[in-house]
């Protein structure tokens, strides 16, 4: 998984949100589900930009302190609810029309019934800008997190947009359970868990 002892990782917090949304908008650009929700220009930038102040009270970010990557977990026992408030909605609409927001929804209902029932920390999001990858950023950003599912023996949990990063994960001990087809002729979105990993 190569070197990443140089790289260095921060916390992150509210005051970070623009950098954050900044970062996950270029690595998810051209990203297959992005893409089906909507190929508008400027939505994965006004989408991340919502989502963040949504998901950061509850969970747990991690910024590169060269600022080239960012992850952001779900702690186990978080209750995350990521339905946007009629503001957000009536915003989205007015700029993006009904598309993006229908199929957003139709897909948290799909992964909602697959996600594990036990304790988890669920990997949110993780980007790397595009001038950054291969790097060992992407390893750096999972690894403060997986140390503490390997020694709290925690499960951990995410869901891949995109089929090319599946072995990047798998590298990293995450194994595939399910396969989600994305209704109006979507792509698929992949469920992986990762059982704790004993010393030794």
């Amino acid at each position: 998984m190569g070197d990443t002892s140089s790289i260095v990782i921060r916390r992150a917090g509210a005051e970070d949100t623009d950098l954050m949304a900044e970062i996950l908008a270029e690595a998810f650009a051209g990203d297959p589900v992005g893409v089906w929700m909507t190929p508008a220009p400027g939505w994965g930038r006004w989408f991340w930009s919502r989502i963040l102040p949504m998901v950061l009270p509850r969970g747990e970010a991690y910024v590169t302190s060269c600022g080239q990557g960012v992850a952001l977990w779900v702690p186990p026992g978080a209750k995350l609810d990521i339905r946007p408030p009629l503001a957000v909605v009536w915003e989205a609409w007015r700029r993006f029309r009904t598309r993006p927001l229908v199929r957003l929804f139709r897909m948290m209902r799909a992964v909602e019934k697959l996600q594990p029932k036990e304790r988890h920390y669920h990997l949110f999001a993780i980007g790397v800008r595009s001038g950054a990858k291969g790097q060992g950023i992407g390893s750096a950003l999972l690894a403060p997190v997986l140390r503490t599912c390997d020694r709290d023996k925690v499960l951990s949990y995410l869901e891949s947009s995109n089929a090319r990063n599946l072995s990047f994960y798998q590298r990293h001990g995450f194994k595939l359970m399910h396969r989600i087809a994305l209704p109006s002729q979507g792509p698929s979105l992949y469920l992986m868990h990762r059982t704790p990993i004993a010393p030794g």
